[in-house]
């Protein structure tokens, strides 16, 4: 019985790797604790492109902005990477020339204070999160990866800030951002670790 227990175990340590989980799908609960930041407003609304409920990120100036905000008091975000997709409608955008969606920034009591990641864009990588009316009308998933940072020791629970980037000489005309489906991937070597750890009660058991 006891065997059988610790390969359950090493089972469900390895086929969870890379899994993720889903913080806000915007759908069962709202905006679930996001509130603008600054130079924006922030709002429920749907997704002109997928049809899903999602947040709508609508900037009020140009220029940079940590627009919108998250506060987690019960999430630990040190055992992965942060992705979510970002929508944009060619329409809404008429004459721009770039904008930008390259970075997230989380707090910390910890060691590490505040940290920002840049985004990983593969369908952009040479200028992560980086849209003009010339893409059309697109969606694609960036990803943020705070594994490396030290986030531990924080008393209340980490907070997120989106940052936008819209080109100065730009004059707005309504445009917004489209946030779906914000996850959570788990490191694969944290992960891994609860493989590794049935697989030596498994040896001791021997």
């Amino acid at each position: 019985m006891c065997k059988k227990f610790v390969l359950m175990f090493i089972v469900l340590g390895l086929v969870s790797l890379g899994n993720a989980t889903t913080l806000d799908d915007f759908e069962s609960s709202g905006l679930q604790g996001w509130y603008a930041g600054s130079n924006a407003t922030v709002t429920l609304g749907n997704n002109p492109l997928t049809g899903s409920q999602c947040m709508v990120v609508t900037p009020t100036a140009t220029d940079f902005s940590w627009a919108a905000v998250r506060d987690w008091p019960a999430f630990d975000p040190t055992v992965g990477e942060i992705t979510l997709e970002v929508s944009w409608v060619a329409a809404e955008w008429v004459g721009l020339n770039w904008l930008n969606q390259e970075l997230l920034a989380m707090n910390s009591d910890g060691a590490s204070g505040w940290v920002q990641d840049q985004a990983e864009d593969p369908m952009n990588p040479s200028w992560p999160g980086s849209w003009d009316p010339s893409w059309g009308d697109h969606t694609r998933t960036l990803t943020y990866d705070f594994t490396s940072y030290d986030l531990t020791g924080n008393s209340w629970g980490p907070q997120l800030q989106l940052a936008i980037n819209i080109d100065p000489g730009y004059t707005l005309t309504g445009g917004s951002y489209y946030i779906d489906n914000v996850q959570l991937t788990p490191e694969p070597a944290t992960i891994a670790l609860l493989g590794l750890g049935g697989l030596a009660l498994l040896r001791r058991k021997r």
